[in-house]
């Protein structure tokens, strides 16, 4: 019994020993990948992904202190712009209360001026007396007919 068991056994193994052997390392290479090299290539991937983004914020930090000097020569020029601006504001500002201030006192100076002139004026005018009226017409008409004379004569010694 023994001997045609071995005999059986010998003779099923050479013939379905290779189709078995390939078929049950077919399988186990199935499981050693599915539970052993896929996971540990996701997982290998993964890292080295979270490897590269770890890079690539590094080289986003070098830059900070850049960025952040940008900041503050841009925060620098706002406020100097805004310091120029104030300035310009406070020049027109002084600028236009000293023109009005220029002009209140020209216009103080011509009311004076023209309230002066009519001042002489009326007083020159309320101390000239009738005779005084009478003899400057009087003197003024002689002026003229004097010059009419002069003028009467001066064409004909011309021509």
């Amino acid at each position: 019994e023994i001997i045609p068991f071995v005999v059986i056994m010998t003779w099923a193994i050479k013939k379905f020993g290779p189709r078995a052997s390939v078929y049950l390392n077919k399988i186990t290479q199935q499981r050693v990948d599915n539970f052993y090299t896929k996971p540990l290539k996701n997982t290998v991937t993964n890292l080295e992904r979270t490897i590269k983004s770890a890079d690539e914020e590094i080289a986003r930090s070098a830059c900070v202190p850049t960025l952040v000097t940008a900041k503050k020569e841009n925060l620098d020029l706002q406020m100097e712009a805004a310091y120029r601006q104030r300035l310009q504001d406070v020049y027109k500002s002084v600028t236009r209360r000293l023109d009005y201030h220029v002009e209140r006192e020209n216009v103080r100076r011509r009311f004076q001026q023209q309230h002066m002139a009519n001042w002489i004026t009326e007083a020159v005018v309320s101390g000239i007396t009738p005779a005084q009226e009478k003899d400057t017409m009087r003197k003024c008409i002689d002026d003229l007919k004097a010059l009419a004379a002069q003028a009467k004569k001066a064409p004909s010694a011309s021509a």
